[in-house]
């Protein structure tokens, strides 16, 4: 699925393992990676970001987060950034007890790296 398709249908794949075809591995930290999709640059040196889909830092494979934090640390979209991720969709608010808001995540993730 592309990463629009995971911003508009996440809800119903609450569970599922899914796999976002491409996107960039960024803002990598310990806490994890944003799985990031850019619309059109508005701007020569514009990142006009349109979909971030956290990957949990807690539950990823350690080597996918291992590079992401050797060469993806900030919002980029370098090629040697670019990734397929596969995880399983969660509902991070209502996994900490909070329903009447939601922030779509993947854990359990894998990044492969498309460069």
């Amino acid at each position: 699925m592309t990463a629009n398709e995971f911003a508009a249908l996440a809800p119903q794949k609450i569970g599922q393992v899914v796999t976002v075809d491409s996107c960039f591995a960024s803002n990598a930290s310990t806490a994890g990676v944003d799985c990031v999709s850019f619309g059109p640059q508005q701007a020569h040196d514009d990142l006009n970001w349109n979909v971030l889909i956290p990957v949990d830092g807690n539950t990823i494979d350690r080597q996918s987060l291992l590079r992401a934090l050797n060469n993806c640390a900030d919002l980029n979209h370098r090629t040697d950034c670019r990734v397929s991720v596969t995880g399983t969709v969660r509902d991070a608010m209502a996994d900490m007890g909070i329903n009447d808001t939601h922030m779509y995540v993947l854990k359990a993730a894998t990044l492969k790296w498309l460069n």
